[in-house]
């Protein structure tokens, strides 16, 4: 194989309509390691983390929300779309004016633990204690971010990473 060609392989990795807040499209995905887990085989697997952008069409209009929604993986092709919404704009303090901020494009990091004396035994991972995840706010025209314990549960962080500068930027930001 050319190690620098690309093949698409078969098969959709999660439907648009598939889960809660996705029911007109699906954009943006950011897949992240979870380490190794159990499924149902007992057997020690690889597990990853789908973040993605859902989006909704509003009735009775044109405009579009978006949330963050999340599916997990044991192999990285075959994904189940987990239950909930990950970050909405309705967690804004915003949305109490009538103001929901529409989230998507996101991008997540481990965080790993402030105290670096405790570092992992050599040959093992580090195992992250929090998740930071970086998305663009539609409304706001900026970049923001949430955190996690869990990497399911994110709060929304205070202030704006990025915000735009110049005509180039005008329109819109994406993480």
């Amino acid at each position: 194989a050319n190690e620098a060609a690309w093949e698409i392989e078969s098969g959709f990795r999660v439907r648009a309509g598939a889960c809660e807040g996705c029911a007109d499209g699906l954009w943006s995905p950011d897949v992240i390691p979870l380490g190794l887990t159990r499924p149902t085989t007992g057997v020690l697997q690889p597990a990853c983390r789908m973040l993605y952008e859902g989006r909704t069409r509003a009735e009775d209009s044109a405009e579009y929300t978006s949330v963050l929604l999340s599916a997990l993986s044991h192999d990285g092709l075959e994904f189940i779309p987990e239950s909930g919404i990950r970050l909405s704009g309705a967690d804004t303090p915003t949305a109490a004016n009538g103001e929901v901020a529409s989230f998507g494009s996101p991008r997540c990091l481990h965080m790993l633990p402030a105290d670096r004396s405790e570092r992992p035994t050599p040959g093992f991972v580090a195992v992250a204690t929090k998740f930071r995840l970086y998305v663009a706010d539609f409304t706001s025209k900026t970049i923001v971010s949430a955190v996690s314990e869990d990497g399911l549960s994110f709060e929304l962080e205070r202030g704006v990473r990025i915000s735009p500068e110049g005509s180039l930027q005008s329109h819109t930001v994406y993480a």
